[in-house]
């Protein structure tokens, strides 16, 4: 009987709650679209902060991966990163480094004869350590080794899970099957996993080659981007020192290409992000502050309410209202604008 009478009591006080909201309908909905659009804006400003700044943007430990690059300083401009020459690759190859893996990728676009139909794709010609630099290997199929690699490179294409879905819809029998690229049949032989595009953007990876006067030439043939993941035993310091000492062998094994360039070592996230990480954090911390002052806004309006409610609470409880029932007629008022601005914030978080 007891359990009846407060059950009837608490359901009487939710319907007090719920006739006092429906009295005051434009101060609600004002209160409810602020908190949602609060609510919504920190939400989708969140997964941008998740992507940018949490994602690992498709390479494991990407921290640990370097862009290892010529700088030359230009009047007006400062310090220019470059793109390298194979010469220099081959000697930063040979020389001791703390790097467990290095490669290096020459980016381009290449043409794909897709039935009658040309695409263009961006390509990237890699040396086959490009996989265990990034860490990053197929998710079906496999990738090519050494032996793949020009002169006369192996007519073998490793495609992005985007030209998998797109150029083949998905079909997990694609392995093996030809792709014409730039004039030549390329046999598939990978499909790498969804959201890995590096260097960004790429869409296919083919054997490394360049025409054999690249090979030898620094002077006009600086074409290539050099990558180097750093041991997992060693600090992010030693990167700087090893470009500090591929500086001083290039200039020894090339005096008069190499004078005016000085190799850094760039962490690929911090490369990727070009300072994009402050931005971000930067506009998080704006769309915290619309929240605290939406919360605040909200707060204020309750107390408002709460001291324009004072008649009204002192005669229900002359009418024998208890303390208890009041605060969940007051929790229940709360509890419908906050579910109703959740609800609204997730349709407006899930639109933008």
């Amino acid at each position: 009987m007891l359990r009846s009478i407060a059950a009837a009591a608490g359901w009487i006080s939710r319907e007090a709650g719920f006739r006092f909201l429906a009295r005051r309908r434009a101060a609600c909905a004002a209160a409810i679209v602020a908190m949602a659009l609060a609510l919504g804006a920190n939400t989708a400003v969140f997964s941008v902060t998740r992507t940018f700044l949490l994602a690992s943007i498709g390479v494991p430990d990407a921290t640990r991966v370097f862009l290892v690059a010529p700088l030359r300083d230009m009047p007006g401009r400062g310090a220019v990163t470059f793109n390298d020459a194979y010469p220099n690759y081959q000697m930063m190859r040979s020389m001791p480094h703390p790097f467990a893996a290095m490669t290096t990728v020459l980016q381009g676009v290449s043409s794909w004869e897709d039935h009658d139909e040309t695409r263009p794709l961006q390509s990237a010609r890699v040396t086959a350590s490009f996989f265990p630099t990034m860490q990053v290997f197929p998710a079906l199929g496999r990738a090519f080794g050494e032996d793949a690699e020009g002169p006369s490179p192996a007519n073998v294409v490793v495609i992005s899970h985007a030209v998998w879905q797109s150029g083949f819809a998905g079909d997990s029998a694609v392995i093996g099957k030809t792709m014409r690229i730039d004039g030549a049949l390329c046999t598939v032989i990978g499909v790498m996993p969804a959201g890995f595009g590096q260097p960004a953007p790429t869409d296919i990876w083919m054997p490394f080659d360049i025409p054999p006067r690249l090979r030898a030439n620094i002077t006009g043939a600086r074409t290539l981007g050099t990558y180097a993941r750093l041991g997992s035993d060693k600090p992010p310091a030693l990167a700087a020192a090893a470009a500090d000492a591929f500086t001083a062998a290039a200039l020894k094994a090339n005096s008069v290409d190499n004078k005016d360039f000085r190799y850094s070592a760039q962490s690929m996230r911090s490369f990727l992000l070009n300072g994009a990480d402050k931005t971000v954090l930067l506009v998080q911390a704006g769309a915290a502050v619309l929240l605290l002052l939406a919360v605040l806004n909200l707060a204020s309006l309750l107390v408002a309410w709460g001291y324009d409610r004072r008649q009204e609470i002192a005669v229900r409880r002359a009418l024998g209202a208890s303390g208890p029932r009041l605060m969940r007629q007051l929790l229940t008022e709360t509890a419908v604008l906050a579910f109703a601005s959740t609800a609204l914030a997730m349709i407006f978080a899930a639109w933008t």
